[in-house]
């Protein structure tokens, strides 16, 4: 990071609902794997109530330890972070929210590129 740059103004702590969702996640993948939470973290070195509070978002999930699950589990790292990049509220507006959702329901490239054309057109200040 430069001198001139600086972190962001929001806590760099993850959200609740992040925590929670990794958690609901990991949850989901141990029983898909066939695992109890006891032989899983008995698997990695950590307690059952350690991974319970881990799966409940209510404990941080420290990278190294998510490896570790990981590789227990056999899933891959991409596989368990699908989806998580949504989590947490959007920072755009509702209106713009569906005005993307519909603008990318449109088949037609072509038809796309008109609309791009007359939104640049209408934004522009006279």
């Amino acid at each position: 990071m430069s001198r001139s740059q600086s972190c962001p103004s929001s806590s760099l702590a993850p959200s609740q609902d992040f925590l929670a969702h990794l958690g609901q996640r990991l949850e989901n993948l141990r029983q898909a794997s066939g695992f109890e939470r006891a032989q899983l973290a008995k698997c990695v070195g950590i307690t059952g109530g350690r991974l319970k509070k881990i799966e409940e978002g209510q404990a941080r999930l420290e990278a190294s330890l998510l490896y570790a699950l990981l590789v227990a589990m056999n899933v891959k790292v991409a596989e368990f972070f699908d989806g998580a990049a949504h989590v947490g509220p959007s920072p755009l507006d509702p209106e713009t929210q569906e005005l993307m959702r519909l603008f990318g329901a449109i088949p037609d490239p072509g038809i796309r590129r008109s609309i791009l054309k007359l939104a640049k057109s209408l934004s522009e200040k006279p």
